[in-house]
């Protein structure tokens, strides 16, 4: 008896979603037809055009692009003469690790984004785990764990010398 209640109520609710959505797909579209009484006359209402945001300081030949309705990018795109660099941009290596390696001696420990726990942990370590030490700093080791992905800092009193 309370089954078949909860199966008409179930019935009655759907049917009740996709009356909504009917209607809303039907009736709720707006295709951009002026309402009468609401807006001005379609003859007074200006087009706005790139070149509202464009400074009057561009040449010519660009505020007249800039000019067309908008449509697409709202800012226009100005493409200048590319200028030599004038000294090579230094690339950011890894950091070198120290082919030193140890193992996890507490059951458990969490692996920081940074040598403090202010840091977030970025993963876990467990007990007898190999890492790889890659740099030390103030009583942290950054290792990095091959085939986890696992890149941080533990505190250096957790891992056996």
């Amino acid at each position: 008896m309370v089954g078949s209640g909860i199966v008409r109520l179930g019935l009655l609710l759907g049917g009740l979603g996709l009356g909504l959505y009917g209607a809303a797909v039907l009736y709720g579209r707006d295709d951009g037809a002026l309402r009468a009484g609401l807006v001005a006359d379609s003859a007074e209402i200006a087009v706005p055009t790139r070149a509202d945001s464009v400074p009057q300081s561009l040449p010519a030949a660009v505020l007249r692009l800039a000019d067309s309705p908008l449509e697409g990018p709202s800012h226009p795109v100005v493409i200048g003469v590319a200028q030599p660099v004038a000294a090579p941009i230094a690339e950011v290596a890894a950091p070198e690790a120290s082919g030193e390696w140890r193992s996890v001696r507490v059951s458990s420990a969490n692996v920081r984004g940074g040598p403090s726990t202010g840091y977030g942990v970025v993963g876990r370590v467990s007990l007898g785990e190999e890492v790889e030490v890659v740099d030390m700093a103030d009583g942290w080791v950054h290792i990095r764990i091959q085939g986890d992905g696992i890149d941080g800092w533990v505190a250096e009193r957790l891992l056996a010398p």
